[in-house]
Formats: C-alpha cells, structure tokens, sequence
C-alpha cells in the first residue's frame, strides 16, 4: 500500500526511526493505523454458506470494517477487528453464513497467552519504571570541539560545579553551564549546552589564533590598566584606540616599559591636570624584536620494544561501582594501558550508568638506540621549522635569521637569533 514493510511499521515505534523514515502524509496514516489496530487486536476469520455475498453486504450496510479478502476455495478468508466481530451474530444468522476463527492477532491476544506469567509482567512494569527512573538523570557528558584543553579536564571543571554523570536533568541549567566555561576558559569564545536524552551535550569553539606566551609585543599589565612592552624591541608602528601613548615609531623600549597608559588626565579649565580617569588601554602595536630559539636533541634515544602477548581484564562498572577480576593490579610498570567499553544505550541519547569493558596491558622494554647524524639534524630542522610556521599563523613576520646547528658527541643543537616583527 505505501511501501512499507513489517520491521519498518515497528521501527516506527521509535521516535528517531520515525523521524528518519521521511514519511509522506498517506504513509503516517498508514503507520498510525497499524499501530493502533496492534494494541486494539484483529481475527483472521473463514465464512462459509450459501450466500456468502449477502453476508459482505450486510456488512457494508453496517458499517464494519473488514480487509484483506481472499476467495479459498468453497470459502472467504478476511480480517476483521475484535469489536466488529462481536457485532456479526445478527448477519450470520440472517445470511445462513457460519464463521470460524482461524487466526488471532495483536496485543490483547499476547496478554491473554502469558496471562499466567505474572514475573514476565512483573519484569515489564520493573523494568519500565526503572527506564523512567533513569531518563531522569544525566548519564553522560559528551564534549566535542575543543582542541587545547582535554575531555578530562573540562569534565572535572564541570565536576567542581556538581555537573557529572548521575546529576537530574531538571536541575541542569544549559544557559549557566555555557557562561561558566566561557567566563573560565580564555581560549573558549563559543559555547552550545544542550540535553539530549540522558546526555549532556556541549558543543565549544577555540580561539584558534590566540597565541602562545611570548608571541604578542604589547601585554596587559597585571591587575593594571597598562600596556607594557613583553620584549626589548624597536617601536614600527602604533594604533592607539584607548590610553595614552607614552612612545612612538622609531623609539627602543626595554622589557616592561609603559606603552599605552590607561591613565587618562582630566584637565581643568586653567589647563591643569585635575584627576585621572582609568581605563583599559587599547592598542595595535608592531615592534621589531630579537628572539633567541635553540633545540636541543640527545644522541641516545629510548624506544619501546613491544612483546608478542598482551594482558586483558574484563570489567563491569554499574554507576560508581566498578567489578573487576583484579588482574590490573598486577599489570606491569612496563606496560601501556588501553581501555574497550561498551555504553548500554536505547537509541543515540538515550544511556544508562552499566558499561563493559577491558583494560588490556601491553608489554615492552626499552632498548637504546642512537640516531645517525643525517637523524638529528633532520630532527632538529622539523623541529625549527614547524616553530616558525607557528610563528606565521601568530601573525609574526620573521625579517631575518642566522641558523646554526652545533654537532656533537652526546646532545646536538640548533641556535637561532631571529628578528621578528611582532603584533
């Protein structure tokens, strides 16, 4: 009729199923009808007599409701719901029509054959109220898009708030949560708090071109309004947007030297300073500076040697509790650990504090080995380079350099003294 098989009309019974399978109008009419005429129960009947014809006209003329008709030989097979069933006694009598019941269907029928399995039903209702229970609680906390800091450790700042697994999603406030990690987090500028299901989703955004320390000329001096030179460096240009500039292009500042002060005078009419106003001050300055690198990298290198067995441990963690057979207190120093779990779940969002899982050990040694001298300094120039590409995506403009790799017996260097343009 609509293209719709079994499993798909009981996949239907799913929220997120229903959603995915795109239904057009006549379908949901469909789907709707199937479901309702499950909990509703039908019969699967056989009529034979001398009329049978009389008999589906009777039925028209009263209004029930009878579908998927096929001749059987001598008889009609046909469906039919329980209540218009019961309403058939009159028509058979005065049609001479006499019908069997070959076939029951739906949920009436099933509660009536495990009528005397009452743990069955009793295991139903428990493990129902126990699914509502759980739906109550968040159960998982999935983070994603943040880069610099950790899963870890953004978990436990959220835990330090009393934002963990376990929590009651009614007492979750997603517009605070969202504050609080923008308000603690420099380097965060967006963040989206949602509940889907049990899970607590949030959605952040780094500021990918917010530097390392050192990176930027002119600094906010601390606990002050000020902004201080971060290096010694000769002034190239400056935009001054609050404050007062206390140098200008072409001048050389020490490290700390006052910039930008945010201490604004207030003259009076008899052109005296009155006051100070303070504020923040503001300001786009590009300075040159020398920056002094040098990397260095030892002769000898530890390398893990893995051997051929591994160790496992099966575990079982139902909330804060965690069973285990014990053998991870035995796993060597020597070993790497890596964890396999399992979330039970209902759905995408829907999860529950039981996990499954194994913690596997696998087992080296260290050996010694020494890198050859082409080694090192390709080592040493990977690592110089991808600094000063760094340094690009801050937005520093390297003007010169003098690049020296120094060999040696026991720990090789690379030196650099390199004039920078910094913002």
């Amino acid at each position: 009729m609509c293209g719709l098989n079994t499993i798909q009309i009981w996949k239907c019974l799913y929220v997120d199923e229903l959603l995915r399978l795109n239904l057009k109008t006549e379908e949901w009419v469909y789907v709707i009808e199937k479901v309702i005429g499950y909990f509703r129960g039908s019969l699967r009947i056989r009529i034979s007599g001398f009329s049978p014809e009389r008999f589906l006209n009777a039925c028209m003329h009263r209004n029930i409701y009878i579908w998927n008709i096929q001749p059987v030989q001598d008889f009609y097979e046909m469906n039919i719901s329980i209540s218009d069933f019961r309403m058939l006694k009159p028509i058979l009598k005065k049609t001479g029509v006499r019908a069997v019941i070959i076939k029951r269907y739906g949920f009436p029928f099933f509660l009536f054959q495990h009528r005397k399995r009452k743990v069955l039903f009793g295991g139903a209702v428990c493990a129902a109220g126990f699914i509502y229970l759980m739906s109550l609680f968040i159960w998982e906390i999935d983070i994603t898009g943040n880069r610099r800091y950790t899963d870890e450790a953004l978990e436990e700042f959220l835990a330090d708030y009393k934002i963990r697994p376990g929590i009651l999603i009614s007492s979750v406030d997603c517009t605070d949560i969202a504050t609080l990690l923008r308000k603690s987090h420099d380097r965060i500028i967006w963040v989206s708090v949602s509940v889907d299901g049990s899970t607590l989703n949030v959605r952040v955004r780094e500021n990918e071109d917010s530097g390392d320390e050192g990176t930027d000329y002119a600094v906010m001096q601390q606990d002050g309004n000020d902004l201080v030179a971060e290096r010694s460096g000769i002034i190239e240009s400056m935009i001054v947007r609050k404050g007062i500039p206390l140098v200008k292009k072409g001048d050389t500042v020490e490290k700390g030297q006052i910039l930008v002060s945010g201490a604004v005078p207030v003259v009076g009419d008899d052109g005296e300073t009155t006051g100070y106003q303070y504020q923040k001050a503001d300001a786009d300055i590009r300075a040159r500076t020398i920056l002094e690198y040098e990397d260095t990298e030892n002769v000898q290198y530890p390398e893990k040697i893995y051997y051929d067995f591994q160790q496992a441990e099966p575990y079982l963690q139902i909330g804060n509790l965690y069973l285990n057979s014990g053998k991870s207190d035995k796993i060597s120093d020597q070993a790497e650990i890596y964890t396999l779990e399992k979330n039970f779940s209902f759905g995408e969002h829907f999860s529950i504090p039981v996990r499954i899982g194994s913690r596997i050990g696998r087992y080296y040694y260290i050996e010694q080995k020494k890198h050859t001298g082409k080694g090192l300094q390709k080592i040493l120039s990977m690592n110089y380079q991808h600094f000063t590409e760094t340094l690009g995506k801050k937005g520093v403009e390297i003007i010169s350099n003098d690049v020296k790799i120094y060999t040696g017996a026991f720990a090789p260097r690379l030196s650099d003294s390199l004039q920078l343009l910094l913002i």
